[in-house]
Order: C-alpha cells, then structure tokens, then sequence
C-alpha cells in the first residue's frame, strides 16, 4: 500500500497483527513508475493496478510495526510541534495589533492554554522516557550525545526506524534524507542539493539542535571548522553536521542494542558518564 498520511495506519497494524506481510511505499515512487509505465489515467482502479505492478517489479521492504509506547511518542512530538506553530502564528497576529478589546482578550486566553498544554505534553514525554524499559534505555543514551536534548532524542526515537535492520549507518540516516542529490550532465555541475525524500519531522529537529552540538560537541566543532575553511556554505556545514550527529546516534543506538561500550563521537577522555 502506499502512504497515506496515517489513513494507512491501521490497516497496515490489522493487516500486520494477522500475520501478513505489510510493504508502505513511498507514493512519489508509485508516481513515477506509473509515469514511467505510460499511464496517464489517475482513477482507483489504475492507482490500485499501478500499485499491484510495482509491487511485482520492484524490492520491497517489509513494514514493522512499532510498539505502543514509541507510537504514542510520536503522536506526542507531532502534538507539539503542531501546538507550537499554532502558538507562532498566534503570537505572530498578536504583534500586529489584536491586543484590545474582546479579541485581544481572547487571543491571551487562546496563548496561554497552547502553552499550558506544551507544558503538558512535555511531562508527558519526559514521563514516557522515564518509565523502565527500550525507550528509557535509547533516552538515556542520546541525551548522552553533547547537544541533544529530550525532544530531539524523543523524535529521533519516534521516527526513525530501528538500527538493527540496517547494516550501515548511511542506510539508516538515507531514512532522514540527509544525502546530497549530484545534478551533472557532460560538462555541465549543477547546484548539489541535499535529498529530501526521507523523514522530515527528523530533518528539523536536528537542523535546530545542530547549532547546540556546534558549540558543545568537540567532534561537530571540528567538522564545521574543518568545513568552512574548505570554503563550503554555511548551509552545507548545517547539513553536513546534522548528518554526522545522526551517525554518532545511530552508533549509540546499535551499540546499547548489542550491549557494546557506548561511543560518542568524542574522545575518550571527553566521554560523558554513563547513564
């Protein structure tokens, strides 16, 4: 089946539950094939005939379903980050005038329950991340990582898929995106921009916790130091650095799975405690 932006969820877990072996593609990839199959009909019928065609043609992977705790993880990081746009575009309208009368009494009550209920998914989160099990594990670990803190440790844990079904970790942060897309034709060099088919949820929370790590992570320093004396953009360097902090995550998380010594990316004597 294709993604669907969540209506797929729960056939998908039905399906899953019974025994079956669940594939959610990508539907840009679909598109594509279709596109390339020379169909130019866009009904059910031939969005289910291309669907049933490209999965006989093309590598599948199969769906593995997460447990409720990491699926509750998400629903609460997607709650926030929505809760916090609202609360931008809230204060954003605020500032240009609406500030008097029964409509300025409103937006402050309307601004003060969005950060009441931030503040409460917030618990909620650090709640889950507190409670005995894989999660607190995986929590403990990334925070661990200088320059990641609970939210984005709890996105990376909601989002990303589960390291060991990846043997490298330029498999598992292609999941992100974070790779760049050559643009070259004989002679010609195109701008090299960063791919953007992967989780973008994940993108933009390392984008934000990336200039953090900068500043406190000896090994980030050093790349972006490295970086802009090569002379590459500071949006190169930006995307470079998230990349390479989601490597060092991927090592700690394939790590504490096989119950190796934890790396962070740092020296040895630089390493942090273990939790």
């Amino acid at each position: 089946m294709e993604s669907t932006g969540g209506y797929e969820r729960e056939l998908a877990m039905y399906l899953a539950s019974k025994g079956a072996s669940v594939c959610i593609e990508n539907p840009a990839r679909i598109k594509d094939f279709s596109r390339a199959l020379g169909s130019k009909n866009k009904t059910d019928r031939a969005d289910a005939r291309a669907i049933a065609f490209y999965a006989l043609q093309m590598p599948l992977n199969v769906w593995v379903p997460r447990d409720e705790v990491r699926d509750e993880l998400r629903d609460l990081t997607h709650r926030r980050k929505q809760l916090n746009e609202d609360l931008n575009r809230l204060r954003n309208r605020t500032e240009h005038g609406f500030k008097k009368g029964l409509v300025g009494k409103q937006m402050e009550e309307e601004e003060q329950t969005k950060l009441r209920h931030i503040k409460e998914v917030d618990e909620e989160i650090k709640r889950l991340s507190e409670e005995p099990g894989d999660v607190q594990a995986q929590m403990q670990a990334l925070t661990g990582i200088p320059g990641i803190a609970r939210l984005t440790a709890a996105t990376i844990i909601a989002e990303m898929p589960d390291p060991a079904r990846f043997d490298s970790a330029e498999a598992w942060t292609a999941q992100a995106g974070m790779f760049p897309c050559r643009q070259e034709s004989g002679q010609w060099r195109g701008q090299t921009r960063m791919c953007k088919a992967g989780n973008k949820r994940v993108r933009k929370a390392l984008f934000m916790c990336t200039t953090q790590a900068k500043k406190v992570h000896p090994g980030i320093q050093a790349m972006a130091e490295r970086l802009e004396a090569a002379g590459k953009k500071p949006i190169q360097i930006r995307v470079a650095c998230m990349r390479k902090l989601l490597v060092i995550c991927y090592g700690v998380l394939k790590a504490l799975r096989e119950g190796k010594p934890i790396f962070y990316g740092l020296k040895p004597e630089k390493i942090p405690a273990q939790p």
